[in-house]
């Protein structure tokens, strides 16, 4: 069973293992290359949030006018700074 990423730092060291870089990179530096510190400082960083994760402001601004903006083709630029700001 896959595990799902928690962040940015999970995602990128599945891609550098199904592309080859991981191995390579250990090749050179060792398995102590500090790949396991960079990807969990990036999944701090940037994590991946799920509707759990939310307060319940953010919840009620996704359904109010993120919904319906993406619905309809459009999310205005106020309104992504807006949303973008309160995280």
């Amino acid at each position: 069973m896959k595990s799902k990423s928690k962040g940015l730092g999970d995602t990128i060291a599945k891609v550098t293992k199904a592309t080859g870089v991981e191995k390579i990179v250990k090749t050179f530096f060792g398995d102590d290359c500090g790949c396991d510190q960079r990807r969990e400082r990036l999944n701090k960083m940037f994590p991946y949030r799920t509707i759990n994760d939310m307060t319940q402001q953010q919840i009620q601004f996704f359904k109010d006018v993120l919904q319906p903006a993406y619905r309809h083709g459009v999310l205005g630029k106020e309104n992504r700074k807006e949303f973008y700001t309160s995280l």
